[in-house]
């Protein structure tokens, strides 16, 4: 199941990368691009995002909301894809290589029970 949800967050972000061209012709378009690819780290909450990027904080930061806080030198964290992917075209960064990494707590099995 998280593999299909992963697979659909990364649908979301490919599809908004359409919108690059729009955000270039808006203005939005950051100044200096990350040399090589994007790293896309995703995390399951909005405060593991804040506390990853607080140990971060001598890489500055070129855009960060509620979920999402993105770096100069090409890292993004979020706990929320679709809003990452909005920030990628809004900094003109959509069509950089993407890598994608995840990270997600053990979820406990359900004990099974029989009659």
């Amino acid at each position: 199941m998280k593999g299909a949800a992963l697979l659909l967050a990364l649908s979301c972000v490919v599809a908004s990368a359409t919108n690059a061209r729009e955000a270039r012709a808006a203005g939005a378009v950051c100044e200096s691009k990350p040399t090589g690819s994007v790293m896309l780290l995703i995390l399951p909450t909005r405060q593991k995002v804040h506390d990853y990027a607080a140990s971060l904080s001598h890489i500055p930061v070129v855009a960060r909301d509620k979920t999402t806080v993105v770096f100069q030198d090409g890292r993004v964290v979020t706990s929320d894809v679709g809003r990452a992917g909005e920030h990628l075209n809004a900094l003109g960064w959509a069509t950089l290589r993407l890598e994608v990494v995840a990270s997600f707590g053990r979820t406990p099995q359900r004990r099974r029970s029989f009659g």
